[in-house]
């Protein structure tokens, strides 16, 4: 099981390297479209947008290390209900009176 910490982190300094670590890989290329594309039109878009680009910035790489974390939550419970329902099967076979 992969670690929704360290999917966080990857995400927070690299957008995409999170999820690509996740093995979500459709979501870790859209990751990167927006990550670079928000700041291209913000910059395109606007005649002295550079001054607020820390800050665009900075929103990205949390939204970024935040949809890592997500992707990485919800991984873990549908793995925990796959062992689950597997438990369940084999405790069901093990004991035929459910």
């Amino acid at each position: 099981m992969k670690s929704p910490r360290i999917a966080t982190v990857l995400n927070f300094f690299l957008p995409g390297a999170g999820l690509l670590y996740l093995g979500a890989i459709r979501s870790a290329i859209a990751n990167v479209a927006v990550a670079i594309g928000i700041p291209v039109l913000w910059t395109v878009g606007t005649r002295d947008g550079t001054d607020f680009l820390h800050y665009i910035a900075l929103a990205i790489a949390a939204g970024s290390a935040g949809f890592a974390h997500a992707v990485a939550g919800r991984q873990k419970n549908s793995d925990s209900s796959r062992s689950s329902d597997s438990n369940d099967v084999a405790n069901s076979s093990l004991n035929p009176s459910h």
